[in-house]
């Protein structure tokens, strides 16, 4: 009989020992930032309805398409496991009537498992931690500021530098439909040059075009006409307002024409903040991603309205990224090994631990029926900060405590530990 063999589906990753402190230390980190900005934590279910992500993210997007895993339950609805959270922050609004009589703006930071079938590479994988960001109902241009601001901040407590910040405007539904004419009859010539999934995305939803990474696509792009240029005086007043804002900051921007993001649910205000080529995951590797969503909770109930913005990140992309920085600071507890010299002193071990614990201390006990020096062994692999050796001394309160590091160790009474 074949011996099965137990593993891990491909796509998704294990966190453990020190992989997992580093996870924790991010998260931490991340709520940290989003609480200074008033922001608040929500958690959204890990099922959803396909059909949510078909109405927001569009049918046509690769999300739909080609990206979701989908089930279907013994009552034969169609359900997802959820590829994104804007859309779950905007249906968990919309259900528990969050903006029923409230004039003020909702503020809400997730962390989430996300699940995409794309090619797994570097820094993203099929199941993927992602935190993001949902700043809703408000549509100052302040709020634009507050989560740009939000999104710096994350990349300058990371010591993050080797980036820069693309940005685009791709306007109203208005604005988008005057360009899409323009742009389909641009393209129209060159149809038969382009990629299968361009074909097809100029017969559905031709703005998706814009999202190619097929090196032809972009060539036969060069010179097609560019948004920026079918803004109303509004939209460009917006974008002019958020340039003046950059600049303020000394952040380095380029405006990119060709940048919508991927996903049908965004207006005005596109943005990226992508690596630089001395960054581990490459050049053109985003870090951020966001955008003003304005009509998204409309687009679910006609009844409702909410300006909105936002933005997410990859956890495993900021783990590499920040690499550096969390080796340096994610470790900053100590933990202490009670090491027992023999069986007699397991009782004043383990009670030694509980006070320790009620302090809080982080304990391990060693109960193994190991020579003394075998644990000892054990704890420096291990990289405990320090042994508390328990023997004769406890008899008058006091034991051995032993610096795992400079090997140095001294007697000395509990209660100084």
């Amino acid at each position: 009989m074949n011996k099965i063999v137990y593993q891990k589906i491909k796509g998704t990753r294990d966190y453990y020992f020190e992989e997992a402190l580093k996870l924790e230390f991010v998260n931490n980190k991340l709520r940290e930032i989003a609480k200074n900005y008033y922001f608040k934590p929500i958690k959204l279910p890990t099922l959803e309805y396909q059909s949510l992500f078909q109405k927001t993210v569009g049918n046509d997007t690769d999300i739909v398409n080609k990206e979701m895993y989908q089930i279907s339950d013994r009552k034969n609805r169609k359900i997802v496991l959820k590829p994104e959270g804007t859309a779950s922050t905007m249906r968990l609004i919309l259900e528990n009537k969050l903006l029923e009589n409230k004039q003020n703006d909702l503020r809400f930071f997730y962390f989430e498992n996300m699940f995409r079938y794309e090619r797994p590479q570097k820094g993203r994988q099929r199941e993927f931690l992602q935190f993001g960001v949902e700043f809703i109902n408000s549509s100052s241009i302040y709020s634009d500021y507050e989560i740009l601001d939000l999104a710096i901040t994350i990349l300058e407590k990371f010591k993050i530098k080797n980036y820069h910040l693309e940005i685009n405007s791709i306007g109203s539904l208005q604005t988008r439909k005057n360009y899409i004419k323009d742009l389909k009859n641009y393209l129209q010539t060159k149809k038969a040059e382009l990629s299968n999934d361009s074909k097809i995305r100029f017969e559905n939803n031709v703005l998706r075009i814009l999202d190619t990474k097929d090196q032809n696509d972009l060539l036969l792009l060069k010179d097609a006409p560019k948004i920026i240029d079918y803004l109303k005086k509004e939209e460009k007043d917006d974008l002019n307002l958020i340039i003046k804002f950059l600049e303020e900051k000394k952040i380095n921007y380029k405006i990119n024409p060709f940048l919508v993001r991927g996903l049908d649910y965004y207006n005005n205000l596109v943005f990226e903040f992508v690596g630089d080529k001395n960054n581990i995951l490459g050049a053109q590797a985003t870090i951020i991603g966001g955008g003003r969503y304005d009509s998204l909770l409309n687009n679910l109930d006609h009844t409702k309205d909410a300006k909105a913005i936002g933005f997410a990140l990859g956890i495993e992309r900021l783990m590499l990224i920040a690499n550096d920085y969390i080796e340096k600071n994610y470790s900053k507890e100590l933990y202490y090994v009670i090491l027992p010299i023999s069986e007699e002193y397991y009782e004043k071990g383990y009670k030694l631990g509980q006070y320790l614990r009620n302090k809080n201390k982080n304990v391990y006990i060693n109960y193994n029926k190991q020579k003394f020096n075998k644990k000892l062994l054990w704890s420096i692999k291990n990289n405990f900060d320090f042994a508390i050796i328990v023997g004769n001394e406890i008899k008058n309160n006091k034991i051995i405590l032993k610096d795992i590091k400079s090997k140095k160790e001294k007697e000395i009474s509990i209660d100084k530990i």
